[in-house]
């Protein structure tokens, strides 16, 4: 979909109509009661108590979720989700159905993004919230049942030779299925051009 500077849709191949904001991610937010006491705080880049950081979105079937780098809730990755009609109804009235809550065990850190493979599972890049010594790492999860989910598969991102102090992974893309492995594009902060680079997850 294309869209104006003034926010107008303009599809070359389609009628011009009005795109509407929708704040209904919040109203999601604010209604999962795991993270009530982090929304709306910021996360410290040098400690305290953590904030909320949304890292990654994906849509899974109808629901579209939001995965969090913090708070980590007891070794687990906070996603928030909502229905995918509910989001994006006409109008501006709040959300009126209940947050969709699910998590991934991690043990440390947080979700740095996410994205889906076409069966459906979820690929989590995941990584330090602040400045922690632990690694990123490429989890494979299956959202049925979203609630607590532990990872069918999960690979620490070798460092590249060149990869300097302090660039942090931030980006993950699944490029192929193939004889059983996946193959997935990996961008960095910190890096010239994103340092990308494609990693390889075998028996996938």
């Amino acid at each position: 979909m294309l869209v104006d500077p003034n926010g107008a849709r303009s599809d070359p191949e389609g009628p011009a109509s009005a795109v509407e904001l929708s704040y209904r991610l919040t109203d999601a937010l604010r209604k999962d009661n795991r993270i009530k006491d982090a929304f709306g705080k910021a996360l410290e880049p040098d400690g305290g108590a953590d904030g909320l950081n949304i890292e990654g979105i994906v849509v899974v079937g109808k629901t579209l979720f939001a995965g969090l780098r913090a708070p980590n809730l007891d070794g687990e990755a906070v996603l928030v989700g909502a229905h995918l009609d509910d989001v994006f109804q006409a109008g501006n009235a709040p959300l009126s159905s209940d947050a969709v809550q699910a998590s991934i065990k991690i043990g440390r850190g947080g979700i740095r993004d996410l994205s889906r493979l076409p069966d459906g599972r979820i690929v989590a890049l995941t990584g330090p919230i602040r400045k922690e010594a632990i690694p990123f790492r490429i989890l494979l999860v299956d959202p049925q049942p979203a609630l607590h989910m532990t990872p069918l598969f999960s690979m620490e991102i070798p460092k590249a030779e060149a990869q300097p102090q302090g660039a942090k992974a931030e980006a993950i893309l699944p490029l192929e299925q193939a004889d059983g492995s996946l193959r997935a594009f990996v961008l960095y902060d910190g890096l010239p051009n994103g340092g990308a680079h494609i990693v390889r997850l075998s028996g996938q």
